[in-house]
Order: structure tokens, then sequence, then C-alpha cells
């Protein structure tokens, strides 16, 4: 990767990926997992298509849209969220869909084959559970029995 003519734009994007997966992890409210949870989605997305072929247009826009129906899966909660709803199996569903969607689980996961189109660093990253692993961080940071 250190031959390639913007190395510093792929190593300052791959900072954002990890600093996304810092925030994620050490902000203790629902909107800052917000801010963590979509800066994933974007940087992933990013370094999805730092190699621009026509084999990285297809898995990209996978990549995209999946990691979208998270994020509004997510903003959803976020809304229900405002309303005292007590424990809503409502939100608990949408928390599992959420994760599932970053987690690449059925029928979420085509995302995650398709990610192979990024460079080797990336692909360490993803396929190496860093991003996977966001999915059952949320699931761990929002389970109703542990907050008791």
């Amino acid at each position: 990767m250190d031959r390639e003519p913007h190395y510093r734009r792929f190593l300052s994007v791959v900072i954002a990926f990890v600093g996304s997966m810092v925030l994620l992890i050490f902000m203790s409210t629902l909107y800052g997992t917000l801010i963590g949870w979509d800066g994933l989605g974007i940087t992933s997305f990013l370094l999805v298509i730092y190699y621009k072929n026509r084999k990285a247009l297809g898995r990209r826009l996978i990549t995209a849209l999946t990691n979208r129906v998270g994020d509004a899966f997510l903003l959803v909660l976020l809304g229900l969220s405002l309303y005292p709803l007590g424990g809503s199996h409502l939100c608990l569903v949408l928390i599992l869909i959420t994760a599932m969607t970053k987690r690449a689980q059925y029928p979420f996961s085509r995302w995650l084959p398709a990610a192979i189109a990024a460079p080797t660093p990336v692909r360490a990253l993803v396929h190496s559970s860093t991003l996977v692993t966001a999915g059952l961080y949320l699931l761990l940071r929002f389970n109703p029995s542990g907050s008791e």
C-alpha cells in the first residue's frame, strides 16, 4: 500500500474508521452510538470503493445499502427512545435488526463477501471482526438485563 499514489488519503480514511470504532465504544449515550455507528458505515463504504473499478462499484452499493438499512433502524430506535415506552419489544427488535446489519447475519450477509473488493488492510479490518463486532457491541451495550 505504501506505493499507492493516494496513500495518505487511504491512511486518513483508515484512521477515521478506527476513530469511529473508538467513538462507538466510548460514547455512553444512544446519540454517541449513532455518531460512531454512522462513522463506521461511511468509512467502510469509502474503504470498499478505494479501488475505483467496475467490480468495486457493485460491491460498494451492497455495502452502502446494508449500512444504510442499519442506520435507518438505529434512527427509528433513537426516535422511539424519546418517548417513554418502558421495556418495549419493538425497541428490542430494532436493536437486534440493527446489530444484524453490521454482524452480516442473514438476510444482511451479502455485504461481507462484497467487501473483498477493498484493499488488503481493509479486508483484514472488516473480516477480522472489527466491523462485525460493532453489531455485537451494540447488543451488549443496550442489553436490558445488563442495565439493572
